[in-house]
């Protein structure tokens, strides 16, 4: 069993380029043909729905959780330029990843909390259910974004 973590950057200004340049280059650093899970940051060069979607579509529709950032910092590297994107793909036979998305963060932070944390435990529930690991064995973390925006970048 084991866990394996790729990290990809690039660049270039051309979101489609950008994209394959960083998912390649964190499939290829990582030694993983599938990413169960995607971390990706974008500085606020790129058009976000574009990089996103470009990003999504070659990780092959693997669950993607970012954000745009000022700047992007990718192991020793550090970019604050206006085109940057950093990737980081996980593929793991030990953990399972999932993803959520609730709107509602600014009228009632408390409740967006409530709803996207049901929504993560009722999908790691139904898994467990159909795998040998144990519910207990389980945790999952939360990412809040105040703008509500989806990780596919559609619309929830």
């Amino acid at each position: 069993m084991s866990t394996q973590v790729g990290i990809g950057k690039s660049i270039h200004r051309n979101p489609k380029i950008a994209a394959k340049e960083a998912v390649e280059m964190a499939l290829k650093t990582g030694a993983i043909k599938k990413a169960d899970f995607v971390f990706m940051f974008s500085s606020v060069g790129y058009d976000q729905k574009t990089i996103v979607k470009y990003v999504y579509d070659f990780f092959g529709g693997a669950p993607l959780c970012g954000c745009s950032a000022e700047g992007t910092i990718a192991g020793w590297e550090t970019d604050e330029s206006n085109f940057s994107v950093v990737v980081m793909a996980i593929r793991s036979d030990e953990l399972r990843f999932t993803n959520g998305i609730v709107g509602g963060l600014k009228s009632n932070s408390a409740e967006a909390g409530r709803a996207v944390a049901g929504s993560i435990r009722d999908r790691f529930a139904l898994a467990s259910s159909t795998s040998k690991t144990r519910q207990s064995e389980s945790f999952f973390t939360e990412l809040v974004r105040p703008e509500n925006k989806c990780s596919s970048g559609l619309d929830p």
